[in-house]
């Protein structure tokens, strides 16, 4: 799991953030939301423009020149502070913790693609590093007795990555950094429905949720592959019956295209169909969207959604963040403005953060007063307690 993350440079943080997920308090209630003395459930609160969603750009950054995954051009234009007006380089810091192990990596940037410096250490040890101004690399695994260099430092490759992809890999730790970053993902369903990171299995909504992909590649009958699609859709129906959305659903193939529609019946007792898409609201669409990630979840190592709220009623907020909670096996991430959403029944004091001046603290990092269960923290939240 991330259990710090730092950056500088890069777009709006001109100064050094600090995002640190290992200052767990005391608290004995909401212990879900801890993992391995880390915090594993977080929400970030700012004002307009203080950085929400730049910081989990800058997190997921990381997947650019380690994996495959593509990198949305549009997310990463102005990739440094002030286009380098003060620095010509963006420095980015991870730590992990799997099982007992502390993993740093580090990495300089000039620009979205040019990637100038690595660093790798387990347990406070350099076990990788790389300068490429310099020319100049050091491994202290076995994957780097065997790997030829030869043009390494003309391209602009992360040498994490090109070990990957030109050695077996026998460095546990370094197996399971790979595994965490491969599974992270970021989503956000503002202006359009954005994703980064682990791969759907489908690309449309309705065949990630009816599974297409996965039971059309079945060695079974025609009956038994609508059996499953039903099984699939009513999935779909008790999770938006669960966010208080009723809807009477049912899944057809027509001219040869599988699609769920909503089932009406006419004053004539004459049933019509319509198509899903074409009459739900905003928010419902937000949150078949989630959905999609939701029912994958446990594929996830880490999961950032930005303004994760935006079209949804306040109960809607409540239902999801708890369903949430429900995976306990991955970090979750939320940007959000919902006030409401401060409530010691649902997480704790130690879970919320607020981003402000370059700087991300916790609320029991933001006051001398002593925290409990029993605070209405949204009141203590609203009357300045928190104003650093």
């Amino acid at each position: 799991m991330l259990t710090k993350f730092q950056v500088k440079n890069f777009k709006k943080f001109n100064d050094n953030l600090v995002f640190d997920l290992s200052k767990k308090e005391d608290y004995d209630f909401n212990e879900e939301v801890i993992r391995n003395n880390n915090i594993n459930f977080t929400l970030i609160y700012g004002s307009n423009g203080s950085g929400k969603s730049n910081l989990g750009l800058a997190i997921f950054d990381i997947l650019f020149h380690i994996t495959d995954y593509p990198m949305p051009q549009e997310l990463y234009e102005n990739y440094l502070y002030g286009n380098g007006v003060l620095d010509d380089k963006a420095e980015f810091i991870y730590n992990f913790l799997f099982d007992n192990d502390n993993i740093e990596y580090r990495y300089v940037k000039k620009d979205n693609y040019s990637l100038i410096e690595e660093e790798f250490k387990i347990n406070g040890k350099t076990k990788i590093s790389m300068n490429r101004e310099k020319k100049d690399s050091y491994f202290d695994i076995p994957e780097g007795n065997t790997l030829n260099m030869d043009g390494f430092f003309e391209t602009n490759l992360s040498l994490i990555k090109y070990i990957l992809k030109n050695s077996i890999i026998k460095t546990v730790e370094l197996d399971k950094f790979f595994q965490f970053i491969n599974k992270m993902n970021w989503l956000r369903s503002l202006q359009k429905n954005n994703y980064m990171g682990y791969l759907l299995d489908d690309n449309s909504i309705v065949g990630t949720i009816l599974g297409i992909n996965e039971i059309e590649k079945l060695d079974i009958s025609l009956y038994e592959k609508e059996k499953k699609y039903n099984e699939n859709l009513k999935k779909l129906e008790n999770f938006l019956i669960e966010g208080g959305i009723k809807l009477d659903l049912i899944q057809l193939e027509r001219d040869g295209q599988r699609n769920i529609y909503i089932k009406f019946e006419s004053p004539n007792k004459l049933e019509r169909f319509i198509k899903l898409w074409s009459i739900i609201s905003s928010g419902t669409l937000a949150l078949l969207v989630f959905y999609i990630f939701y029912i994958r979840i446990e594929k996830n190592s880490l999961l950032f959604i930005d303004e994760f709220d935006a079209f949804y009623h306040y109960k809607l907020t409540k239902f999801i963040i708890k369903k949430l909670k429900e995976k306990k096996n991955v970090q979750v991430i939320l940007t959000t403005h919902s006030t409401n959403l401060m409530d010691n029944e649902l997480l704790r004091p130690d879970c919320y953060f607020i981003l402000k001046d370059n700087k991300i603290k916790s609320f029991p990092e933001l006051t001398d007063k002593e925290l409990r269960e029993e605070h209405n923290i949204e009141k203590l939240f609203k009357s300045g307690v928190f104003d650093d």
